[in-house]
């Protein structure tokens, strides 16, 4: 039972890792096309 709760946790740590560093990459992915948008318009 232990085994599977440690298991259960290191599971949603890593999608919640995962999902913060994939919002962190759209919104700075964002940030640059708007930069780069208003630099050669």
């Amino acid at each position: 039972m232990l085994f599977l709760w440690i298991n259960i946790k290191k599971f949603i740590t890593n999608h919640v890792i995962f999902y913060f560093v994939s919002v962190q990459s759209y919104y700075l992915s964002d940030i640059t096309m708007a930069t780069a948008l208003k630099f050669s318009g």
